[in-house]
């Protein structure tokens, strides 16, 4: 088996069957039947998730597609290893279930994983789409990189410098389905560590642990993938705060755990102010202060971001602030 494509799915039936034809069509078209398998771990849904997978189990003979059922939720980290741990492929994908593989996605995965053996991770920018399929545009993790290239992390400069070019947490390898890893690195770093569970990126426990251990990572510049960002996508993760804090709680976290005696804690603890503009930290700041003050501000002066510059957002665009401001610009 070649390729494995473990899929963890909540309550998405409808995203989750058009995902799956898709990757039986280019199967198929490529007659790779017996080199790729379909792996869906299913934290307990209730909507059609298992009648959906069985009638394609049916349907389908061909194909090797496996599906397990949790007794009950789990919460995602624990499904994403459940899922990771079905692969039997040499080389793997933690697969979203709302997202997709753009045509002649699976041939180039398997010419990537053919021409680079050495190469243990995969990383891809992506398209994003709404639930209707409309494009919106592409996403590119990586700023300064037009083309395909490879990071060492024997060497600390290179790994430095994959750090530099990653513009938002995709880079950091927090987008599942942009990431094609050897499945090998389950056995090789061993039983993940459960105090990640509750962080929503416990795959990190495997893929950064292996590429702190002086292994290698490649950036391919074309994306395969087509993501659903928009719609009714069932975004368990919160919005505004609430979506904030699981970035800056979780990478907290795994920095404890993996980071603390690497020279990358601060690049990686620091992480979430990728994808967090300071428009919208003042936004938020605005709209739940209590919360933003109590909750966040302890997680964004770990990650890096001075006291001064809080009480500056703080005093400027506290209510007294903001009144301050406009009595200054109405006189």
């Amino acid at each position: 088996m070649r390729l494995s494509i473990n899929i963890p799915t909540y309550n998405r039936s409808s995203f989750l069957k058009k995902n799956i034809e898709i990757i039986i069509s280019q199967i198929c078209e490529l007659n790779k039947n017996d080199d790729i398998e379909i792996n869906i771990s299913d934290n307990a849904s209730t909507d059609t998730t298992r009648q959906v997978c069985k009638c394609l189990i049916d349907q389908y003979p061909q194909i090797c597609i496996h599906y397990k059922c949790s007794k009950y939720n789990e919460g995602p980290d624990v499904n994403f290893i459940k899922a990771m741990k079905m692969a039997k492929g040499e080389y793997s994908i933690l697969w979203g279930d709302d997202d997709y593989f753009k045509d002649g996605a699976l041939s180039y995965i398997l010419s990537e994983i053919e021409i680079e053996p050495e190469i243990g991770i995969f990383v891809s920018n992506r398209t994003n789409i709404n639930a209707s399929g409309i494009v919106k545009g592409d996403q590119f993790f990586f700023k300064g990189l037009t083309t395909d290239c490879i990071f060492d992390f024997s060497s600390i400069f290179e790994g430095k410098t994959y750090f530099y070019h990653a513009q938002s947490l995709g880079g950091i390898l927090c987008f599942i389905s942009s990431v094609v890893y050897k499945t090998s690195i389950l056995e090789e770093i061993g039983e993940w560590d459960n105090r990640l569970n509750g962080t929503c990126y416990s795959f990190h426990y495997y893929w950064w642990k292996y590429l702190l251990r002086g292994n290698k990572v490649k950036y391919l510049h074309k994306s395969y993938l087509l993501c659903t960002t928009e719609g009714s996508t069932n975004n368990n993760y919160g919005k505004a705060l609430d979506r904030k804090l699981v970035d800056f709680r979780g990478m907290n976290t795994i920095a404890t755990l993996l980071f603390k005696d690497s020279p990358y804690y601060y690049d990686y603890i620091s992480s979430p102010f990728k994808d967090f503009p300071m428009l919208n930290m003042i936004y938020i700041y605005c709209m739940q202060t209590k919360r933003f003050n109590k909750e966040l501000v302890p997680y964004l002066i770990e990650a890096g971001l001075s006291e001064d510059s809080i009480e500056n957002i703080q005093k400027r665009f506290s209510v007294v602030g903001i009144t301050k401001l406009l009595i200054r610009e109405c006189r």
